[in-house]
């Protein structure tokens, strides 16, 4: 794994989540200024086998764990403060957040600021895990909260206002990786995907925005998608606000 030279980072180009053409093959330097020939055995070889998700989100969680602990606290800031200056936090704004599990992006300072400006915060509260059903409920500073089976901090649905995600003006979501067309590797089960298919189901539907939040180290350089995938319309990082381009959705699996 490589840095790109650009803020992100790049894996090698492995069937069709990276890169999308293979390098050219060069024979292999065999002393200074001479090349030697590629032997048949080599010319034989086959290529690599894909790279599935699964192998690119351990290696992806990976990076995303070797960020230290200075630099999570720094970014998490800087968030906020993007988010702000995006003007994605207006007064009275209905947007989900998430308690960060695990290795991901922290978005603390992103909720605080989010109340100072007045808005109506929600966190995702799973329903049902063996279904991926996952709800969101307001959050507010004296909101109750409890641990999930998954460990995972979250409002007690008893003692909280649920809102449909068709209803939510933002969505700001975690996940493990990204790409420049605005796709997101998220953890695997498919949560979020199943909360917002509504936005593949018909065009008419508007809201919520999907804003990932993600360190730039995150960012690989094309993802093919899944067909029950929704793309995000941007990306939060710790150098700015990135927006991607729409992409034109068929009817939802």
């Amino acid at each position: 794994m490589a840095h790109d030279g650009t803020g992100g980072w790049r894996l090698p180009s492995q069937g069709p989540y990276l890169g999308a053409v293979r390098p050219r093959r060069f024979d292999h330097l065999h002393g200074p200024g001479e090349l030697r020939k590629t032997s048949a055995r080599e010319r034989q070889r086959p290529p690599p086998p894909p790279m599935t998700r699964d192998h690119l989100r351990r290696e992806m969680r990976k990076l995303r764990r070797s960020i230290t602990p200075k630099e999570r606290s720094s970014a998490a800031r800087r968030f906020a403060i993007v988010a702000d200056r995006a003007h994605l936090l207006r007064p009275g704004a209905r947007i989900a957040l998430y308690h960060a599990y695990g290795h991901e992006a922290d978005v603390g300072p992103l909720t605080r600021r989010a109340w100072r400006r007045g808005c109506q915060v929600f966190l995702p509260v799973i329903t049902h895990a063996r279904a991926a059903r996952m709800e969101f409920f307001r959050f507010t500073p004296s909101t109750a909260l409890r641990t999930n089976e998954l460990g995972i901090a979250e409002p007690d649905p008893a003692r909280a206002r649920r809102i449909a995600a068709r209803h939510l003006d933002i969505i700001f979501m975690p996940l493990v990786a990204f790409d420049d067309a605005g796709w997101r590797l998220g953890s695997g089960a498919g949560f979020y995907d199943r909360c917002v298919r509504h936005l593949r189901a018909s065009r008419r539907w508007r809201r919520p925005k999907l804003i990932g939040v993600a360190y730039a180290q995150q960012r690989i350089e094309r993802l093919a998608p899944s067909a029950w995938d929704v793309p995000m319309d941007a990306v939060i990082t710790q150098g700015g606000l990135r927006r991607f381009q729409p992409h034109l959705l068929g009817t939802a699996p």
